[in-house]
C-alpha cells in the first residue's frame, strides 16, 4: 500500500476509481494507524487518496466504500474518528455500509461461553484477542433500551448528507445483540435519516438487508431510485405498519424491486395501537393492504411472498402488485400469477383459520 501511496502521491498514476475496504474483519492494522496518526502505510494512502480525490472532478473520479464503521459508536471501535475525516465523501458513488445494533447485555450462558473459549487464546500470537477484549466488544453507549441506536441513526444522516454523487446504497444490520422497544424511543433520528435519504437526487439502487433501526421503521427511497432490494439476512424485519407503509410508496420511478422479508414477531416493540398488539389473540396474523401505489413496475420477485404469503407478508400484496404493474415482464408475471392461485387454493382449504377482509387501518400509526 505504500508503493500505491507513492505512486499516487508522485501522480504517476491517476486512477478514475478506487474501492476500499475499511472493515473490522479486514483491516484492523489500518484502523490502528488512522488512530494514532502514525506515518504507516495505511494512513499515508488514505491521506495521499483524500487529497487526489479532492483534486478531480466528480465526473474524473470516484469511491466505492465497503465497511462496518460509521463512526465511534462503540467502545470496541479503534478509530475515533469519521469517515469524513479520511476520505472525501463527495465522490463516493457507492457504498455497501454495514451497522452493527446493539442494546442487549450478554446473557450468562454468553458469558461463560466467551470465557471458557479463552482456554485456547494465547497472547503471544499477533491478532489473538483475549476472552476480556472479546467480551468488551458487547459494551453498549447509550441507555439499556435504545442502545447506540440514536446515535447510529444520526452518524448514517451525516454520511449520507455528505454524498450528494450517490448512486448505489447498500445497507446492512447485524441485530443479534439487538432487541427494537417502541418506535417513539428515536423516532426523531430516524426521521431526520429519512429527510437525508431522499435529498439523494441522484441514487439509482437502494438496498437494504436485515432490521433496518425497527419493524415499523419504513425507509422511503428517493424518487431516483430505480431499482429496490429489501432482504431480511435471515433475521425477521419487518411488521404489519411497515407493510402498511410499504403499500403507500408510489415507488414513482421503481422498475425493479426484490421483497425477502419476514414478519417480527409481538415483543417490546408494539404500542398499544400497533395493529399486531390489536389481533394479539388471533393465531394466524393474517391481514392485507387492500392496494398499492406502484405501477411502474417492470421486474418484482418476492420468493418467501411467492412460497407462502400467509406467513411473511400481506395476503393480497401479490395481486394487488401485479394488477396495479402491466408493464411486468413476462417472468414476473407467470410467478406472481402461480403464487396467486396457490394462496387461493389455500384460503378456501383454510377458511377456519383465516379471514382474508383483515385489512389495516390506513390512519394508524406506530
Amino acid at each position: 500500500m505504500g508503493t500505491l501511496g507513492d505512486q499516487l502521491y508522485r501522480r504517476s498514476i491517476e486512477p478514475r476509481h478506487v474501492s476500499l475496504d475499511i472493515s473490522s474483519t479486514c483491516c484492523d492494522i489500518g484502523l490502528e494507524y488512522i488512530n494514532t496518526y502514525s506515518s504507516k502505510d495505511g494512513l499515508f494512502f488514505l491521506q495521499v487518496l483524500k487529497d487526489y480525490s479532492r483534486s478531480r472532478a466528480p465526473v474524473f473520479f470516484s469511491l466505492h466504500l465497503t465497511t462496518d464503521y460509521i463512526g465511534p459508536t462503540l467502545h470496541r471501535d479503534k478509530l475515533k474518528h469519521n469517515l469524513s475525516d479520511i476520505l472525501d465523501l463527495t465522490k463516493l458513488t457507492k457504498i455497501n455500509l454495514t451497522l452493527h445494533l446493539r442494546n442487549r447485555i450478554l446473557s450468562s450462558d454468553d458469558q461463560e461461553a466467551l470465557w471458557d473459549s479463552g482456554e485456547e487464546w494465547e497472547d503471544n500470537q499477533p491478532g489473538n484477542r483475549s476472552p476480556q477484549q472479546r467480551f468488551a466488544d458487547y459494551d453498549v453507549i447509550g441507555d439499556s433500551d435504545t442502545g447506540n441506536i440514536r446515535e447510529q441513526a444520526k452518524l448514517l444522516s451525516g454520511l449520507l448528507f455528505s454524498t450528494p454523487n450517490l448512486v448505489h446504497l447498500c445497507l446492512a444490520t447485524n441485530s443479534s445483540r439487538y432487541e427494537p422497544v417502541e418506535l417513539y424511543n428515536f423516532a426523531k433520528a430516524l426521521k431526520a435519516l429519512q429527510r437525508t435519504v431522499l435529498a439523494l437526487r441522484k441514487l439509482r439502487v437502494m438496498e437494504l438487508h436485515g432490521l433496518i433501526f425497527h419493524p415499523c421503521f419504513f425507509l422511503h427511497p428517493p424518487e431516483s431510485v430505480r431499482v429496490f432490494r429489501v432482504e431480511s439476512g435471515g433475521t425477521a424485519n419487518v411488521s404489519a405498519a411497515w407493510w402498511k407503509k410499504f403499500a403507500t410508496c408510489a415507488f414513482t420511478n421503481v422498475e425493479e424491486m426484490t421483497l425477502n422479508t419476514q414478519h417480527m414477531a409481538l415483543g417490546n416493540w408494539t404500542s398499544g395501537d400497533d395493529e399486531e398488539e390489536q389481533q394479539h389473540d388471533i393465531k394466524f396474523w393474517i391481514f392485507g393492504v387492500g392496494d398499492v401505489k406502484m405501477e411502474n413496475l417492470r421486474k418484482f420477485r418476492a420468493p418467501l411472498l411467492e412460497a407462502l404469503q400467509i406467513n411473511h407478508g400481506p395476503l393480497d400484496l401479490l395481486e394487488c402488485v401485479l394488477k396495479k404493474n402491466p408493464n411486468l415482464d413476462e417472468d414476473s408475471v407467470k410467478r406472481l400469477g402461480v403464487a396467486c392461485a396457490l394462496d387461493k387454493a389455500y384460503k378456501m382449504e383454510g377458511t377456519n383459520m383465516m379471514d382474508e377482509n383483515v385489512y389495516c387501518d390506513q390512519d394508524q400509526v406506530c
